[in-house]
């Protein structure tokens, strides 16, 4: 029995048992082939399996680690995906319902003309020849361009086309009074009532 322990393993037999013990596929790493011949005892092959096996749970934690990592990957992509969704829902709900309130340009347009009008009968000596189009208004609700008397309202107003004008002639009154702006935001000014 002693000569049976002390039997000698070939080379390639023990290749082979060290390449699968030090082989550690996940991690890319392969044992290296031994470049001579090596005696290996029974007792030393018992070592050597024990060394393969506790590399194979080594692999296998490491594939386990792995797995865990692509799954939380996984869920924090999926939640990205359905914030960003969810995102894009609110946005386009948000231009939905603003293009549903808002008008047509033309009407838009023929409704300011007809607020302007009312305010040239009321102010006929300040307003006369002043002109509204909807337009790019430079990121402002409106822009009065007092000098020529011309005013332009974005097409993305928030306020009342009322509310607007009723703003924006006081600039052109306010500069047709005496060629100067002296109001700047503060208007109407208090005795707006002297202007008619």
């Amino acid at each position: 029995m002693q000569a049976s322990v002390k039997k000698s393993v070939t080379t390639g037999v023990l290749t082979a048992v060290l390449a699968a013990a030090l082989s550690i596929p996940a991690l890319g790493v392969a044992a290296p082939a031994p470049a001579v011949p090596v005696t290996v005892h029974a007792s030393d092959a018992v070592a050597v399996s024990a060394a393969a096996a506790q590399g194979r749970a080594t692999v296998a934690a490491q594939a386990a680690a792995q797995a865990e990592i692509a799954a939380a990957r996984a869920a924090a992509i999926k939640s990205a995906q359905a914030q960003t969704a969810q995102a894009a829902a609110y946005t386009a709900a948000r231009k939905s319902k603003t293009n549903s309130t808002s008008r047509p340009k033309g009407s838009e347009l023929s409704r300011a003309r007809a607020i302007l009008a009312s305010l040239k009968a009321r102010y006929p000596r300040y307003l006369g020849g002043v002109t509204v189009t909807i337009g790019s208004a430079r990121g402002y609700q409106a822009i009065s361009y007092y000098t020529v008397g011309r005013i332009v309202v974005s097409p993305t107003h928030r306020a009342s086309l009322e509310r607007i004008l009723g703003h924006e002639i006081w600039h052109i009154i306010d500069w047709r009074d005496n060629g100067r702006i002296d109001w700047r935001e503060s208007i109407p000014p208090a005795n707006a009532g002297s202007y008619r």
